[in-house]
């Protein structure tokens, strides 16, 4: 895990409700695993794939490239999506202004978020960070 998303898991962790476990994962033997397993007091359980990116300047250009999700971490979310398997991409935007932003994807539009720009994203955006763990309640 780079920095930027080590600082991203740090933020999450320290917001984390009572009633709600998450547990960072360092896998180097499952290709394409998510990075953080979550689980709720009703044993809604779930997988976060951690990323960040810096926003563009021009709001239709994707935040994402399709180096930033590797095809073993596309397969993982497909395949967990076939199994109903919930999955999420949680991703920290960081825009020009030093202004950070956090939004939650599911898993099954995992293929198609190397192309989300700014409207696409904002679709998945969460005001704070307990609005954001609230998904897993």
């Amino acid at each position: 895990m780079n920095t930027e998303e080590q600082n991203f898991w740090s933020s999450l962790r320290r917001s984390l409700p009572y009633d709600i476990w998450a547990q960072r994962i360092e896998n180097g033997l499952i290709p394409g695993m998510p990075d953080v397993f979550v689980s709720g007091k009703q044993n809604k359980q779930s997988w976060l794939e951690l990323k960040v990116a810096h926003v563009p300047v021009k709001r239709t250009t994707p935040w994402m490239n399709r180096k930033d999700v590797r095809l073993a971490q596309l397969n993982w979310h497909i395949k967990a999506t076939t199994y109903s398997i919930p999955t999420f991409v949680a991703l920290r935007g960081i825009h020009r202004d030093g202004k950070q932003t956090i939004h939650l994807v599911p898993g099954h539009q995992v293929p198609q978020i190397h192309c989300f720009d700014e409207a696409d994203w904002n679709e998945y955006r969460f005001d704070s960070y307990s609005s954001f763990w609230e998904e897993f309640r």
